[in-house]
Protein backbone atom coordinates (compact mmCIF):
# COMPACT_ATOMS: atom_id res chain seq x y z
CA UNK A 1 0.00 0.00 0.00
CA UNK A 2 3.02 2.39 0.80
CA UNK A 3 4.87 1.45 -2.46
CA UNK A 4 3.05 3.78 -4.74
CA UNK A 5 3.23 7.00 -2.82
CA UNK A 6 7.03 5.95 -2.18
CA UNK A 7 8.00 5.56 -5.58
CA UNK A 8 6.17 8.94 -6.44
CA UNK A 9 8.06 10.97 -3.66
CA UNK A 10 11.13 9.42 -4.63
CA UNK A 11 11.26 8.60 -8.40
CA UNK A 12 9.33 11.51 -10.02
CA UNK A 13 9.93 10.15 -13.31
CA UNK A 14 8.51 6.40 -12.77
CA UNK A 15 5.60 5.16 -14.99
CA UNK A 16 2.70 5.10 -12.45
CA UNK A 17 1.12 1.91 -13.71
CA UNK A 18 4.29 0.04 -13.79
CA UNK A 19 4.29 0.18 -10.47
CA UNK A 20 0.75 0.39 -9.58
CA UNK A 21 0.16 -2.79 -11.00
CA UNK A 22 3.13 -4.42 -9.87
CA UNK A 23 1.98 -3.44 -5.90
CA UNK A 24 -1.55 -5.12 -6.85
CA UNK A 25 -0.19 -7.75 -8.70
CA UNK A 26 2.20 -9.49 -5.64
CA UNK A 27 -0.57 -7.75 -2.75
CA UNK A 28 -3.67 -9.17 -3.81
CA UNK A 29 -2.62 -12.75 -4.16
CA UNK A 30 -0.35 -12.60 -0.66
CA UNK A 31 -3.42 -10.99 0.96
CA UNK A 32 -5.62 -14.07 -0.35
CA UNK A 33 -3.07 -16.50 0.51
CA UNK A 34 -1.54 -16.12 3.48
CA UNK A 35 -3.40 -12.62 5.74
CA UNK A 36 -6.70 -14.02 5.18
CA UNK A 37 -6.48 -17.33 6.84
CA UNK A 38 -4.03 -15.80 9.29
CA UNK A 39 -7.07 -13.51 10.54
CA UNK A 40 -9.46 -16.41 10.68
CA UNK A 41 -6.96 -18.14 12.73
CA UNK A 42 -6.47 -15.60 15.04
CA UNK A 43 -10.25 -14.88 15.25
CA UNK A 44 -10.83 -18.10 15.92
CA UNK A 45 -8.04 -18.38 18.75
CA UNK A 46 -9.41 -15.71 20.65
CA UNK A 47 -13.30 -16.68 20.53
CA UNK A 48 -12.38 -19.65 21.05
CA UNK A 49 -13.95 -21.57 18.39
Amino acid sequence: ISGPPTLRAGIPSANPSAYIGASTAIGTPVAIALCIPLFVGFAQALTGG
